[in-house]
């Protein structure tokens, strides 16, 4: 089931599927205990989709509006669901809520590297638009409605 994110029950879930998948993707040095703190404030922003099913947490999605745009902020799978559509439906949903916002296009950032999330990305529409030094991460644009 796809469904918003319930802090109480999901929290832990989300916190533990970014320090195993999202931190050692990172480039950059990321403290858990300090990701667990900021975690609650960061999901305030936005919306967080999850994908649970028979107890099982998969991976969820964390996106927010910001002018005409939908910044994809985290999107994360555990390795298990990874490549059975998990990934792809989380993002359409983020997606759906740009365009309920009245978002132009989405934009997200692949940290340099990570080959997977980047092809991932381009399958889904997805282009380069640029790169950050100073995050060492690729920003990615697409049009919500071309």
């Amino acid at each position: 089931m796809l469904r918003l994110r319930k802090p109480k029950r999901d929290d832990a879930s989300i916190h533990k599927l970014i320090v195993e998948e999202l931190i050692p993707q990172s480039n950059l040095n990321w403290d858990p205990d300090q990701v667990r703190e900021d975690l609650p404030e960061r999901l305030k922003q936005g919306v967080t989709y999850v994908k649970a099913e028979r107890g099982k947490f998969m991976g969820f999605i964390h996106a927010m509006k910001h002018q005409d745009c939908v910044v994809i902020d985290m999107l994360a799978v555990h390795s298990r669901y990874q490549g059975t559509g998990v990934g792809s439906k989380l993002l359409q949903k983020a997606e759906q809520y740009g365009k309920q916002e009245k978002c132009s296009h989405a934009v997200l950032l692949t940290d340099f590297g990570n080959e997977q999330a980047k092809q991932f990305y381009l399958r889904k529409g997805y282009s380069i638009t640029g790169f950050l030094p100073s995050v060492i991460c690729y920003e990615m644009k697409k049009e919500l409605f071309p």
